[in-house]
């Protein structure tokens, strides 16, 4: 019996000790604490993290420390008396489900089990590598498969090892859970702390929004579609350079070396200066210094770092421009822009200074800093990138990356920073998150429509039929569908309804049309030439050189000043929707605020303000940026169109706007709840009852007044993913 008692006792010293040192590694220089995956998944600060609990409670009490809201789910009876106790003395109230299968096969009970009894933004579980197949593809969740390693002995090192090399570009490795990982479309990276002599390892999965092909896309400078620039920007897809591209770069190129050979014909931007000493000539050794000249002197962009979509974005519709064959430079220049994608070497490019014409030429110039050099090869004028999650030079970044970094040639400098890359690019992905955002705004005003008790016969199809506009019936239709089956519909004696919900479709209407217009217009961008000049192999004459103004931004800024509106539009509509909803004169007879006991508790007060707010700052956003024009370079550039002003400010609008339509959600999910509460039986209708459900998995009913700014960001987060509209499918 004592033997019995001595080996439990000596296996819980054991499992106490293997645990505190897996997860908190004792460091005897520093003489501190140092808390495992700290700086590593600093992401999931103030998230809901659900930890699939093997242990005696350590990682909780950690998780907990650096500030996350951690929920545990123990599988081990033995360990959960423990575990509790041990959670108890931290002061830790964590909710444990109790799980008796230990075995693997048997947890998936367990996992489901815990999703369905709380809201889970994501899941660590740090020994079951071997669940990462069935994990990822929940809702497109970020997933963090963790595991710490003494010594180096197991198998789990080797696995780790194996998904390391795993980064979502082309193919995945042909076993295990990593090829579940790549088809799936997630990418992974491994990261190591040092602990002593061995290591934490962190295998981090993360799944875009938007999926992505496992296939490399090949670009050709004529096929670059909005969805493409949306999969390599942020669900880092790997790009290849065709073939028939490659070989019309090539020969442009040989055209340019022609030109630099004999020093004939003058060809603008070849053996001359720029702007304003366009009439300079430049001796043929000097057209390498020229190139870097150029790139060095215009790099003078200020502000805030451009986020990493959006530098990933210009990198691709640059290397597409490029591959058209028109710029005259060599498929090297493309080459490189591709490997710095597929690498993830991302470089620190300013936001402002850029007019628009000659292109974005600040910008541009700071993104060619980091993969252009000269013979001095000076770090300090390398730029900056980030690389691996770090920020550092440029020179510094690719010689990790271990890719070379060229020496430019005659005409190429003028090929990389002419043209409204940047503002292409931001317009891309505003594109995307408007018509995203669109989607959001329906099952919002559905919801409000629902909540306020309105009038359906706004929506009939043949009010909308006889006006003959297409985007309006399109948005009528799909405002019935969210409403079918409702009870709570039509349920006054109201004729009918005010502006903010009987003209949903007269207003949301023209704005999808609109979008759609604008989309045209970007589209056509991603594979245009833009730089200047461009040279044609079929002309007649010797000179194969055309000088133009393609550069010149003005279609952006004109399509990003009427998207500003529009979607300025989409915030406004919302925003009224949510006042009416607070207010108990307007609300037919939900409470003051959207909460019980008004007064002690003020409820949803401060959502609306803070979407006033938004909506006033819109109106200053949404004045059209292209009617300004300051001349630059001695008046050789006389009219610039302020394009990337425009799609700047259209990006702040749509971030404005998300919130709103997110804060509009909230109200009306709130309003929702209250009616079913004080309408026995009642029944929402059949789109609305979903985006209600998917909503409550993330932010409970308000009974009380609580702090609501985690609930607005999760709401935002849904919101931004399109994860409502996929709960509705309507």
């Amino acid at each position: 019996m004592w033997k019995r008692l001595l080996r439990f006792g000596f296996r819980l010293l054991y499992n106490e000790l293997a645990w505190t040192y897996d997860l908190v590694a004792w460091s005897v220089s520093l003489g501190k604490w140092k808390a495992w995956g700290r700086t590593s998944i600093r992401r999931l600060r103030g998230r809901r993290v659900l930890e699939l609990a093997h242990g005696p409670g350590h990682l909780l009490i950690a998780l907990k420390q650096a500030g996350y809201q951690p929920i545990g789910v123990d599988l081990s009876p033995t360990m959960s008396r423990q575990a509790s106790r041990r959670l108890r003395r931290a002061g830790l109230d964590v909710p444990l489900v109790r799980c008796r299968a230990q075995a693997l096969p048997f947890r998936s009970g367990c996992f489901d089990a815990a999703v369905a009894a709380f809201p889970t933004e994501y899941i660590v579980d740090p020994p079951a590598l071997q669940e990462a197949a069935r994990v990822t593809d929940r809702d497109g969740r970020l997933v963090i498969v963790a595991a710490a390693n003494l010594g180096g002995r197991g198998p789990l090192p080797r696995l780790i090892e194996r998904l390391h090399k795993v980064t979502g570009q082309g193919e995945p490795m042909p076993h295990g859970n990593e090829s579940a990982f790549g088809k799936s479309g997630w990418s992974v990276k491994t990261e190591y702390e040092p602990v002593g002599n061995s290591s934490v390892l962190l295998a981090i999965g993360e799944k875009s929004t938007a999926m992505t092909s496992p296939h490399p896309l090949i670009i050709d400078g004529s096929s670059l579609t909005l969805e493409d620039v949306i999969d390599v920007a942020r669900a880092m897809r790997s790009v290849a350079l065709g073939d028939h591209a490659r070989s019309r770069v090539a020969g442009s190129r040989a055209w340019v070396d022609h030109v630099v050979e004999h020093e004939a014909p003058t060809v603008y931007g070849i053996n001359t200066g720029f702007g304003v000493f366009a009439n300079r000539h430049i001796a043929r050794q000097d057209a390498e210094q020229l190139s870097r000249n150029l790139i060095l002197s215009h790099a003078v962009g200020v502000g805030d770092p451009l986020p990493e979509d959006a530098v990933r974005a210009a990198m691709l519709i640059r290397a597409n421009t490029l591959a058209i064959g028109h710029s005259g430079v060599r498929p090297d220049i493309i080459d490189t822009l591709i490997a710095m994608l597929n690498r993830r070497v991302t470089p620190i490019v300013p936001e402002k200074g850029s007019l628009g014409a000659s292109g974005d030429l600040a910008l541009l110039s700071h993104l060619a800093l980091v993969f252009t050099t000269d013979a001095t090869g000076r770090d300090e004028d390398s730029g900056e990138a980030i690389f691996e999650g770090r920020r550092m030079s440029g020179q510094e970044a690719m010689r990790r990356a271990g890719i070379p970094r060229v020496v430019l040639g005659a005409k190429e400098g003028l090929a990389l920073n002419n043209g409204a890359t940047f503002s292409a690019a931001i317009g891309a992905l505003a594109v995307h998150d408007a018509e995203v955002l669109l989607d959001n705004a329906i099952v919002a005003a559905a919801m409000s429509f629902e909540a306020l008790r309105g009038v359906s016969h706004a929506f009939d199809e043949r009010l909308h039929s006889v006006r003959k506009q297409v985007g309006q019936v399109e948005i009528a239709a799909r405002m019935r569908a969210l409403i079918e089956g409702s009870t709570l519909i039509d349920s006054t004696d109201r004729v009918q309804d005010a502006y903010t919900l009987r003209a949903i479709p007269q207003v949301l209407g023209p704005i999808q049309e609109t979008i759609a217009f604008v989309r045209g217009i970007v589209e056509r961008e991603l594979n245009a030439a833009t730089d200047n000049p461009l040279i044609f192999l079929d002309l007649p004459s010797d000179d194969k050189a055309l000088s133009g103004a393609n550069f010149h931004g003005e279609p952006i800024a004109l399509a990003m000043d009427f998207l500003k509106i529009a979607v300025s539009e989409i915030a406004g509509l919302s925003e009224r929707r949510l006042f009416r909803l607070t207010d108990e004169k307007l609300n037919d007879g939900l409470p003051a605020m959207l909460v019980e006991d008004g007064g002690l508790h003020s409820g949803f007060m401060m959502a609306q303000y803070t979407a006033a707010a938004l909506v006033s700052d819109n109106k200053t956003l949404a004045h059209p940026d292209s009617v300004d024009s300051i001349p630059t370079s001695a008046n050789q550039e006389d009219f610039n169109p302020m394009a990337m002003n425009a799609a700047r400010h259209c990006a702040e609008i749509i971030d404005n706007a998300q919130h709103v339509v997110a804060l509009e959600m909230l109200a009306a999910a709130q309003a929702l709840d209250l009616r079913l509460r004080s309408q026995a039986g009642a029944r929402l209708g059949r789109g609305t009852q979903a985006a209600r459900d998917r909503i409550r998995r993330e932010v409970s009913f308000l009974d009380k007044d609580r702090l609501l700014a985690p609930d607005v960001k999760k709401a935002v987060e849904m919101v931004r993913s399109g994860e409502v509209v996929r709960a509705v499918r309507i």
